[in-house]
């Protein structure tokens, strides 16, 4: 959504929709007096850059959570006086019940080179030694030990001559990068934004972008293409598969499909175009005991059907109040997250016997989530962009991260004089790495590998993902 009927739409108090989004006038955020009492997020680094230029106040250290009527007490006479800023407001889908506000900087420069802006806004910031200098620091400082021996100063001197011919092809193309937390940093350094597979694809969706280049596995393609329609070329630098989708049998859900004519069939995300399409629900990993819960209460008596993740299965079941004999779990699980098992984790916490342990309901040891013994008794059952936004306001200063460690780069970006240690150095997605910069130079340069989704399937799996977006 933009433009007018964006704005109007916001105005009024309309319940999100798929990818609403739009860009305001700093003289237009007040008329939205309807937000008054929504919770949000500021985005770390956005607004901070800006009060160390120009504010009387110090910056925030990291994403934090308060209210409307607090920030802009603290904030919009700094902001209203820099007079260089669009105020992006982008519904983070029901899924938060709360909006993202992102102050963007519109007059990019050498001097914020750490303020946030377009890949092409920092391509055009840097030159090339300090493009250079700069990634190569922050490579070897915050993923030297996830990567060992992959930063050397000529392997990133390549790297970062690619980053500016990506940013360059990227602005000719009108090309939106965006990428996942489980890919290598260089890419998420290029990238516009980095999140997890849904909600790139419903920030792609707020966009106008002629052309969306997504790093991440295909089946994330197919979900951005899914709600984008026509309105965009999706292109991958590569087509990377998911050990989590190629599990999945189409044959087995038709025939419970068959032998369950009222049954309710919920996929998650990480499902293919064609699963979603079969599905009348899908989900996300934060939101999975929600979705349930409210296809149990809506359909009463009816065998639902969760799939293709055993192990998120099980937490959503745990979570949900549901009757379990009525919920039928698909055996599948992702080969990364089902190598960690209660084994590795207890490993892991005591090698850092003080760190707290954040854990993606996807790992093997996430159906402990009901159990009383230590350590998971205490252990955090969070998705990717939970894990990030639970590390930022935490007391807690040392964790160990249960997911593929791709996101621990990220997370020691986003909350400095914090310590993240991967779970396991063998935590790595083969898929999620099939994406590289030069891949991605080459997709920009001769345009491909370009996602698309039949008509039909589009269609029915659209509907699958608006109807989970209407649960509260």
């Amino acid at each position: 959504m933009g433009g007018r009927a964006g704005k109007a739409a916001l105005r009024e108090g309309r319940k999100p929709r798929l990818g609403d989004q739009t860009t305001l006038a700093p003289a237009e955020v007040p008329a939205l007096d309807w937000a008054s009492d929504l919770g949000y997020e500021v985005a770390r680094g956005n607004i901070a850059n800006i009060l160390k230029e120009h504010g009387p106040e110090p910056a925030p250290e990291r994403t934090r959570k308060t209210t409307w009527k607090e920030f802009l007490r603290r904030h919009w006479e700094v902001m209203v006086a820099a007079d260089f800023f669009t105020v992006e407001v982008w519904t983070r889908t029901r899924l938060t019940r709360s909006l993202l506000i992102q102050w963007r900087y519109t007059g990019w420069g050498v001097r914020l080179p750490a303020s946030p802006g377009t890949a092409q806004q920092k391509g055009e910031a840097l030159n090339e030694t300090a493009q250079f200098e700069l990634w190569y620091e922050r490579f070897n400082r915050l993923a030297g030990d996830l990567y060992p021996g992959r930063y050397s100063r000529d392997h990133v001197r390549d790297l970062a001559e690619m980053g500016r011919e990506i940013m360059e092809l990227a602005r000719r193309k009108g090309s939106l990068i965006v990428a996942h937390n489980y890919v290598y940093p260089e890419l998420q350094e290029v990238a516009e934004v980095v999140g997890d597979s849904l909600g790139l694809s419903l920030f792609v969706a707020g966009r106008n972008a002629p052309r969306v280049d997504f790093c991440g596995v295909w089946f994330m393609g197919q979900t951005a293409k899914i709600i984008l329609g026509d309105r965009s070329k999706v292109y991958m630098p590569d087509q990377p598969g998911c050990s989590l989708v190629d599990l999945v049998d189409h044959r087995r859900i038709t025939d419970w499909i068959t032998r369950h004519q009222d049954g309710v069939v919920i996929s998650y995300v990480n499902t293919d175009a064609r699963m979603k399409a079969m599905s009348h629900y899908t989900c996300t990993s934060a939101n999975a005991a929600q979705v349930l819960e409210h296809a149990a209460r809506t359909h009463p008596g009816r065998r639902i059907l969760f799939l293709p993740d055993k192990y998120l299965g099980a937490v959503a079941q745990a979570l949900a109040r549901v009757n379990p004999n009525l919920v039928d779990l698909y055996d599948g699980a992702c080969h990364v997250h089902a190598r960690i098992g209660k084994e590795v984790a207890e490993k892991a916490l005591a090698r850092q016997p003080g760190a707290e342990l954040l854990i993606h309901p996807e790992c093997a040891c996430s159906a402990l989530i009901t159990s009383n013994l230590p350590p998971f008794k205490d252990a955090h059952f969070l998705s990717s962009e939970q894990m990030l936004r639970y590390a930022a306001t935490s007391a807690a200063k040392e964790f160990v991260v249960a997911t593929e460690k791709g996101i621990v780069y990220r997370l020691r970006k986003e909350c400095p004089g914090k310590t993240f240690y991967p779970i396991s150095d063998n935590a790595v997605c083969e898929y999620m790495k099939m994406n590289t910069l030069e891949k991605l130079r080459d997709s920009l340069r001769h345009d491909r590998f370009e996602v698309e989704v039949d008509q039909a399937v589009r269609d029915k799996a659209r509907e699958a993902v608006e109807r989970m977006l209407t649960i509260h």
